[in-house]
C-alpha cells in the first residue's frame, strides 16, 4: 500500500470543488492600505468642511445611527464586518512627516464626498429625505471612490469595491457620513 503523507502548511480538507480564498483579511489589509495611500494623494478641500466637534459630545450607537438613517440590509452587513478592519484602517491613518493627521484628512474626504452626494441628489439637510435616500447616498460615495481610483490607481487591484466599501464604512462608524442620530432612542 502506498504512503500517501502531505504536508501541508496548515491547510486541510477534503474533496473541495469550489473556490478557496486564502488570507481574505491580509489581503484586504494590503489593498486597503494602498487604496488609502492613493486617496489621501489626493488634495482635500479644508474650506468646505465644517466644524462638527460641537455633536462629537453625543453619545450614540451604532445600531441606533442605522436606524436613523434607514440603512439597508447590504450596508448593515458591510458596517458589522467593518470591525475586522477598524484598527488595518486606524494604523494606516498615521500622521504624516509633517505631524498632519491622515484620519483627519481621510475624514474630511468623506464628509466632502457626503455633502456632494446630498447636493447631486437634491438632498438639503433633512432627515426624511436624508433616511429615504440612505443607500443611494452610500453607494454615490463609494462610486466618487472607485472612480477617483480608476482615474488614478496604478493598477486593477485598486478597484476593490469591497474594500472601498470598508472604506465608506469608517466614514459612517467616524460620523462623517450620514447623520448623527441626536436625541434618538
Amino acid at each position: 500500500m502506498e504512503n500517501n503523507i502531505d504536508i501541508n502548511n496548515g491547510l486541510s480538507m477534503g474533496n473541495n470543488r469550489g473556490t478557496i480564498i486564502f488570507n481574505t483579511i491580509t489581503q484586504r489589509e494590503s489593498k486597503l492600505r494602498k487604496i488609502l495611500d492613493i486617496m489621501l494623494s489626493q488634495e482635500i478641500d479644508e474650506s468646505t468642511t465644517q466644524d462638527l466637534s460641537k455633536y462629537d459630545t453625543e453619545e450614540y450607537t451604532i445600531e441606533n445611527k442605522i436606524l436613523f438613517n434607514c440603512l439597508d440590509d447590504d450596508w448593515t452587513e458591510i458596517l458589522y464586518d467593518f470591525v475586522s478592519f477598524e484598527t488595518i484602517i486606524d494604523n494606516a491613518l498615521v500622521d504624516d512627516e509633517n505631524g498632519i493627521s491622515q484620519k483627519s484628512r481621510f475624514l474630511k474626504k468623506l464628509r466632502n464626498d457626503y455633502k456632494k452626494a446630498k447636493k447631486e441628489l437634491g438632498i438639503l439637510n433633512n432627515q426624511e429625505e436624508i433616511c429615504k435616500n440612505s443607500t443611494k447616498i452610500l453607494d454615490l460615495i463609494q462610486q466618487y471612490h472607485m472612480e477617483f481610483l480608476k482615474i488614478n490607481g496604478e493598477n486593477k487591484e485598486h478597484y476593490d469595491e469591497n474594500c472601498i466599501s470598508i472604506l465608506v464604512a469608517f466614514g459612517f462608524i467616524e460620523c462623517k457620513i450620514l447623520e448623527k442620530p441626536i436625541n434618538y432612542k
